[in-house]
């Protein structure tokens, strides 16, 4: 399985809406408060994100974010035997 897919089987929803704050570029205050965990579990959430994915630090993994976004709701589409075609 490529390196990427591997990433993308590890995401659920909670790590999804962290990943989209990151991209928006949210302090960490404000990740822990809008999904409503505390400091310690978001910083273990970074780093395995961080790890998972390649990252060195928040930055690079909101561009990481910014470049799979697509590409992981199209594999999750297919693990599902969907395409985004489906939606329509």
């Amino acid at each position: 399985m490529p390196i990427a897919e591997q990433a993308y089987a590890e995401l659920t929803l909670r790590t999804v809406g962290v990943l989209n704050l990151v991209v928006e570029q949210r302090t960490r205050r404000e990740i822990t408060e809008a999904m409503g965990i505390p400091a310690s579990t978001l910083r273990d959430m970074l780093g395995r994100l961080e790890s998972l994915t390649g990252s060195e630090n928040q930055r690079e993994l909101a561009r990481w974010w910014q470049q799979n976004r697509v590409p992981w709701v199209r594999w999750l589409l297919g693990q599902m035997g969907l395409t985004l075609g489906d939606l329509a």
